[in-house]
């Protein structure tokens, strides 16, 4: 696995934003912020980044042009997040226009689905490390340990299934970010969905991580590649 692409989802505050402003860490960072929160978030972590905040659809065509041409340093990009950017970027300024991604200046909910599946489709392929974030939905599992809100509870995120089937679909990790009350404290945690808790990521076994950071994940990848070239 010589990139790691996934998509990330999470509720606010668990700390998705975070994990994905780790990856500055380790590769110069092509970071969009769309969440109007995330460059605070992303001021508290140090890094080798460059952050853009577009305003429109057509300008996420640009920055993909721009990293498709390989002209420039940098070894990854995050879009944080998908969710808002579906939200925000349905109207279109006049006058903007984005090629084939859309043909009407005020799209469909289906249209807007439809444009950003190809366009994340189009950031997938880009040969850097890639990481979409979108936020969760919630659903509470009495099984697991409770929050500090709500004892009796977790907080367990789930994403909706547009989302899940037509930009999950392409990338091979989907994981999410929770957090805990243990201790006195909250703790942050980050899981893969793809075949369980324990799940196995291209090859890789990766358990439930607490404070996650883009380097523990690529750092148990790299292990895994090494292994098979031994093999």
């Amino acid at each position: 696995m010589k990139y790691f692409k996934g998509l990330i989802h999470a509720d606010t505050g668990t700390g998705k934003t975070h994990l994905a402003g780790t990856m500055a860490q380790v590769v110069k960072t092509f970071h969009i912020c769309i969440d109007d929160f995330a460059e605070d978030t992303l001021a508290t972590i140090p890094g080798d980044r460059v952050i853009r905040r577009p305003t429109t659809f057509a300008q996420l065509v640009e920055y993909h042009k721009f990293l498709a041409t390989g002209k420039h340093d940098f070894g990854g990009w995050c879009l944080d997040s998908i969710t808002q950017g579906i939200q925000n970027f349905r109207v279109e300024r006049s006058g903007v226009t984005a090629g084939d991604y859309f043909k009407t200046a005020m799209p469909t909910w289906m249209e807007m689905y439809e444009r950003w599946r190809l366009i994340s489709k189009d950031y997938i392929a880009l040969p850097m490390h890639g990481m979409i974030l979108a936020m969760s939905q919630r659903e509470l599992n009495e099984l697991e340990p409770g929050t500090k809100e709500n004892p009796n509870y977790v907080v367990k995120p789930f994403i909706e299934t547009k989302l899940r089937d037509t930009i999950g679909g392409y990338l091979p990790a989907l994981g999410y970010c929770f957090k805990q009350y243990e201790g006195g404290r909250n703790k942050y945690f980050l899981t893969f969905e793809r075949g369980g808790i324990d799940t196995k990521l291209c090859g890789v076994s990766i358990p439930t991580m607490e404070d996650p950071t883009f380097e523990k994940i690529w750092n148990l990848i790299q292990k895994q590649n090494k292994s098979e070239e031994k093999a």
